[in-house]
C-alpha cells in the first residue's frame, strides 16, 4: 500500500483533542457560565432553552450545535434542556483560532444526531464514549475552520514544525525569555529566525510568548490557589505590579477580578 502525504499527518498531529469533562443530562434554570477552555453543546431534546453571550441570544434547537470559544461568558436559561456538552482543549494553534472569535459559533445540523444519540447511550463504555465525542468536536472544527480565512493544511503544518519550540516555551514559562533565546533553541541566528517565524505565524516570537504566558497564567488562576505574587513569580515576572499589568494587556482584565468573576460564573 502506497504511503499518504506526510500532509495527512500533519493535521492529524496538528488537531489534537484534550478532553477536561463531559456533561449528557437534563439543565434547568437561569446561570452564567465562563471556562478559559471551548466547550461544545449538542441538543438532544429541548423544551425551551436560550443562551446569550452579549452579543447574540440564541434558541437552542433540536439538532443545533454550539460552540463556545475560550473566556466567552454565557448566561444560560434553561427549562428541561437535554443536551449533551464536550469541555475541551486542542493544539495550541487551534486555540488560538477558536480565541479569534468572541462570541458563540453555531449551526443546526441533524446529522450530528445520530453520534449524539450514541454517545448519550454508551456512558458506560468510556471507550466508545470518547471516540464518538472526539468524531463531533472534530466535525465541528471542521466547520469552525471553513469559516476562517485561512491555510488549513500550511496552518496544520506549521503547527507541526513548531511544536517543540511551544512545547519549549511551555516549559520555560519565562516572561524573561528573549528572541534571542528562541532563535537559540531552534538553531538559527536571531534576525533569520524572527522574519521565518513572522512570516509563518503573522506574530512576531515575543507575542507569541506572551500569548502562551497568558494562557499558562489563565490555568494557574482557575486551578490553583497560588497568589498573585506567587503567580508572578512562577513566570517569572519582576513582581505582581508587573504580572498584573500584563495580564490585563493581554487579557483586557486584571488577574484578581478574572479570578473573581471565573469563580461567580462557575459556582453559579
Amino acid at each position: 500500500m502506497e504511503s499518504l502525504s506526510h500532509t495527512f499527518t500533519a493535521v492529524a498531529n496538528a488537531f489534537k483533542i484534550e478532553f477536561i469533562n463531559f456533561y449528557v443530562g437534563i439543565s434547568h434554570g437561569e446561570f452564567f457560565t465562563c471556562y478559559p477552555h471551548a466547550r461544545l453543546l449538542y441538543s438532544l431534546k429541548n423544551k425551551k432553552a436560550m443562551l446569550d453571550d452579549g452579543q447574540n441570544q440564541i434558541e437552542f434547537k433540536r439538532g443545533m450545535w454550539l460552540l463556545i470559544p475560550p473566556m466567552v461568558k454565557v448566561k444560560h436559561s434553561h427549562i428541561e434542556s437535554n443536551h449533551l456538552a464536550i469541555h475541551f482543549n486542542t493544539t495550541w494553534g487551534m486555540m488560538e483560532l477558536l480565541t479569534r472569535f468572541d462570541s458563540i459559533q453555531y449551526a443546526q445540523c441533524n446529522e450530528l444526531m445520530p453520534i449524539a444519540e450514541s454517545i448519550s447511550s454508551v456512558i458506560d463504555d468510556p471507550v466508545k464514549f470518547v471516540n464518538a465525542a472526539e468524531l463531533m468536536t472534530r466535525y465541528v472544527l471542521h466547520q469552525i475552520l471553513q469559516t476562517i480565512d485561512i491555510d488549513t493544511q500550511r496552518t496544520a503544518e506549521n503547527m507541526l514544525r513548531y511544536q517543540d519550540f511551544t512545547q519549549y516555551l511551555q516549559k520555560k514559562s519565562d516572561a524573561r525569555l528573549k528572541v534571542a533565546d528562541m532563535a537559540r533553541f531552534m538553531g538559527m541566528g536571531e534576525q533569520t529566525f524572527a522574519r521565518k517565524f513572522a512570516a509563518d505565524w503573522h506574530i512576531t516570537p515575543h507575542k507569541f510568548n506572551e500569548k502562551i504566558l497568558s494562557n499558562l497564567a489563565v490555568k494557574l488562576l482557575e486551578q490553583t490557589e497560588l497568589s498573585l505574587k506567587e503567580i508572578a513569580e512562577k513566570l517569572h515576572f519582576a513582581n505582581e505590579y508587573h504580572f498584573s499589568r500584563f495580564f490585563k494587556r493581554n487579557m483586557r482584565i486584571s488577574p484578581g477580578k478574572f479570578r473573581r468573576e471565573l469563580l461567580d460564573c462557575q459556582q453559579n
